[in-house]
């Protein structure tokens, strides 16, 4: 699981690829970049990325999907399909 923020990208360091659905949490501070990534409650990395940057306009949040590049290389194949 990647971070990607203004062209940047930031290695989580988490994969949880056992079958199981899981919560992953993700939180980025722009004041001192300070980024944490929990997965399942549990706090499984902290660091800093992009200290003092804002989120541009325009930008996107995607879950449940994989890609290709960010922002696109998408396949409606890929997807991840719910109701709600």
């Amino acid at each position: 699981l990647y971070l990607y923020l203004n062209g940047k990208d930031y290695k989580l360091n988490m994969a949880p690829a056992d079958g199981k659905w899981h919560h992953v949490a993700v939180t980025w501070r722009s004041r001192d970049g300070l980024v944490r990534a929990y997965l399942d409650g549990k706090l499984k990395r902290a660091g800093h990325f992009q200290k003092g940057k804002k989120i541009a306009n325009g930008g996107f949040l995607e879950l449940g999907q994989e890609q290709d590049r960010p922002g696109g290389g998408h396949d409606r194949g890929q997807a991840f399909h719910s109701g709600a």
